[in-house]
C-alpha cells in the first residue's frame, strides 16, 4: 500500500510538473499600458502575463533576429519589421484566433502594410508623431517669435543655441534624429543614399553643442519640472509632461508641435517570435490588447492614438480634440513612414549617429 500511494504521488508529481503553465511573457515599453490591462486579461483568462521592458527599439530588434529570447508578444516598429520578416523571424498570424484584428482602421492598416505586405505578420497597438515639446513661457522669453512649427527649432544653431541654458534634448534613436535632419535639409531618407546622410551629419554637427542629452523618456519629467525647455520627443511623451505640469500647478505649458517640414508617422507593431513558447497564448494577448474598450483606456493613460476606430467612444474626448495626437487630415498629409534600412546604410547610420552623440 505504501508503494502504491508513493507510486501514485510520484505520478501527481510528474504530472503537475508536466502541465505547462498558462503564460504569456511579454516584452513592450516601460509604463506604457492602462493600470487594469494586464489584470483585465489574466481575470478573464487565466493565463499569467510576465512582462519585461526595453529602452530602445534597437535592442528589440536585435533579440527578434538573434532568436530564443523567450517572449510571445514583442512590440516593436514597424519599420523594423521587414528585416524580421526577410528573416524568417515571426510567426505569421493565425486571423482566426485574432477576432479584434478586423477592427483596425484602413488607413493605419494601409501604412502597416508597406513593412508588413498583406498585414500578416503583425498587430498595431499605437500610433503616433515625432515631433518638437516645448515650454511655451520658456522659448518666448528666449526668442519671441521663435519658428515653432519647424525643424529649425532644434536644427538651426542660430535658434537651438537661444535656449541651451533652460535645456535641450533630443531623442536616443538614430532613425528618429536622421529622419528629422533629412526632413529639415528637404531630404528623403528613405533613399538611403550615403551622400545624404553625410549631409544631414554635417548639419547636426551644428547643434551637437547645444544638446544637453539623449534619451527617449527622461524628456517627460524634465519637461514637466522645467529642468529643460526644448526637446525632441514624442507626442504622447509631451502630452503627460504637459498633464504632468498641469496637475502640479507649474506656472508654464507645456507645448507640442508637428514641424511643417514633416514628420514621422510610426506604428507599434505587436509580433510573435518565430520560437515563442507560448503563441497561442500571445495571440489571446494580442487580439486583448486590440479591443476597443482595452485599447481605448490605454490612449487615455499613455496620451497616443491607437488605430481602431471603435475605441474613440471610449477615449476622452480632450486626447480626441488633440492635434497632437490626432492630427487633422492636412497635417497627416505631411506625415510619412520610414522605411527599414539596408544593412548598409543602417551601418552608416549607426556610425554617423554614434559620432554625432560623442561630438566627434
Amino acid at each position: 500500500m505504501r508503494r502504491l500511494a508513493l507510486s501514485l504521488a510520484l505520478g501527481l508529481c510528474a504530472a503537475a510538473q508536466a502541465a505547462p503553465e498558462k503564460q504569456v511573457n511579454l516584452y513592450i515599453w516601460n509604463e506604457y499600458l492602462a493600470p487594469d490591462t494586464l489584470s483585465s486579461f489574466e481575470a478573464r483568462t487565466g493565463i499569467r502575463v510576465v512582462v519585461d521592458h526595453f529602452d530602445s527599439l534597437e535592442t528589440v530588434e536585435t533579440k527578434l533576429l538573434t532568436g530564443r529570447s523567450g517572449y510571445d508578444l514583442v512590440l516593436t516598429a514597424g519599420q523594423h519589421l521587414q528585416r524580421a520578416i526577410q528573416s524568417g523571424a515571426l510567426q505569421p498570424l493565425d486571423k482566426t484566433a485574432l477576432p479584434h484584428f478586423s477592427g483596425i482602421g484602413a488607413e493605419f492598416a494601409r501604412h502597416m502594410a508597406s513593412f508588413d505586405p498583406g498585414n500578416r505578420h503583425a498587430g498595431i497597438y499605437l500610433w503616433g508623431t515625432t515631433g518638437i515639446g516645448y515650454q511655451q513661457q520658456a522659448i518666448a522669453a528666449r526668442m519671441s517669435e521663435a519658428p515653432v512649427d519647424s525643424w529649425a527649432m532644434l536644427l538651426d544653431p542660430a535658434v537651438v543655441s537661444r535656449f541651451a541654458d533652460c535645456g535641450v534634448s533630443f531623442l536616443n534613436d538614430p532613425n528618429e534624429v536622421f529622419a528629422a535632419a533629412f526632413s529639415y535639409l528637404g531630404l528623403d531618407i528613405n533613399r538611403q543614399d550615403l551622400d545624404d546622410l553625410k549631409q544631414a551629419e554635417a548639419q547636426l554637427a551644428k547643434v551637437r553643442p547645444y544638446i544637453r542629452y539623449f534619451d527617449n523618456d527622461r524628456n517627460i519629467a524634465d519637461l514637466a519640472n522645467g529642468d529643460t525647455c526644448l526637446a525632441m520627443s514624442w507626442n504622447g511623451n509631451v502630452a503627460i509632461a504637459a498633464g504632468q505640469a498641469e496637475q502640479a500647478g507649474k506656472p508654464y505649458a507645456i507645448r507640442y508641435s508637428i514641424p511643417r517640414e514633416g514628420a514621422q508617422i510610426w506604428f507599434d507593431a505587436m509580433v510573435v517570435p518565430k520560437d515563442a513558447p507560448h503563441p497561442q497564448a500571445a495571440l489571446a494577448l494580442m487580439d486583448h490588447l486590440m479591443s476597443p474598450e482595452v485599447i481605448g483606456a490605454i490612449t487615455n493613460s499613455v496620451y497616443y492614438a491607437n488605430a481602431v476606430p471603435a475605441a474613440d467612444a471610449t477615449v476622452d474626448p480632450s486626447i480626441l480634440a488633440d492635434p497632437g495626437t490626432y492630427p487633422p487630415a492636412e497635417v497627416r498629409a505631411r506625415l510619412y513612414t520610414k522605411n527599414d534600412n539596408s544593412p548598409g546604410f543602417n551601418r552608416a547610420l549607426t556610425r554617423a549617429f554614434s559620432r554625432f552623440k560623442s561630438g566627434t
